[in-house]
């Protein structure tokens, strides 16, 4: 087989005419076989040839999809396939990009972890739960979440449960304290260190909250019921929401 033609292309990319047959080929590919117009290659040799350069398409295929963010292994192998590579070319490009330190999976989880203390609500079972799903090591996760300081998700609980604490409500404290309480375990935080830190935050109720809600619900039900009728069913349903006895009675008075 004869090559009859070779022209550079698109950044590291030659078209190649080898016996009227027209295709793109790597650099490195045109280097390691010192290809060249006019040389004869084997039909074996050519067929090796286009292997190995379709093994080069994946890395780096890959290696624009790291560009953007790090990866992992899981990740890559995912988007490789979306990509139509062989199982082969997958394997080939994951083994290249793990012996020059693209798949780093500690480095992987340093900058994770860093970017979601920093940016995300996420507590360490999230965060786990996570990293689990995108397919790295259970130890290593463990050990690094681990290794972050006690303080720092205190602190990051105490914040963040004082935000949900004052954000806008229309149950009684009580029953808002226990909303609150579910959304940081949902967040991925120990129950005790939850409870440990509503101890720590400020707690108040809007005196307000109690009475738009008498409001909405006098409108409600005042369609089918008046006078003492009324007054119970409303009761009974601010007391169903949470609120006190003496806020109940305190909410009926004259401003």
């Amino acid at each position: 087989m004869k090559i009859t033609n070779l022209k550079k292309r698109k950044q590291n990319q030659y078209e190649i005419i080898i016996e009227k047959e027209k295709d793109m080929l790597y650099d490195d590919i045109i280097v390691k076989y010192a290809l060249l117009p006019n040389k004869e290659i084997t039909k074996q040799t050519w067929e090796k040839i286009k292997k190995e350069n379709n093994q080069l398409g994946a890395y780096y295929e890959a290696i624009h999809y790291l560009n953007t963010k790090m990866r992992t292994k899981k990740e890559v192998n995912k988007y490789l396939k979306k990509c139509s590579f062989a199982s082969e070319e997958i394997e080939f490009a994951i083994q290249k990009l793990e012996k020059e330190g693209y798949l780093d999976e500690r480095k992987y989880l340093e900058a994770y972890l860093s970017d979601a203390l920093r940016f995300s609500n996420d507590g360490p079972k999230k965060m786990k739960q996570k990293l689990t799903e995108l397919g790295l090591s259970q130890t290593k996760i463990t050990e690094m979440i681990q290794a972050i300081p006690k303080e720092i998700w205190q602190e990051k609980i105490v914040h963040l449960l004082q935000k949900k604490a004052d954000s806008t409500h229309h149950e009684g404290l009580e029953i808002w304290k226990r909303k609150c309480i579910e959304y940081m375990k949902n967040l991925g935080y120990d129950l005790e260190e939850i409870i440990s830190a509503s101890n720590q935050i400020l707690w108040k109720q809007d005196e307000s909250i109690i009475q738009k809600e008498r409001e909405k619900l006098t409108r409600k039900w005042m369609r089918k019921l008046t006078g003492k009728e009324l007054e119970f069913q409303v009761d009974q349903k601010l007391y169903q929401k949470g609120f006190t006895k003496e806020e109940i009675i305190a909410s009926k008075k004259e401003p």
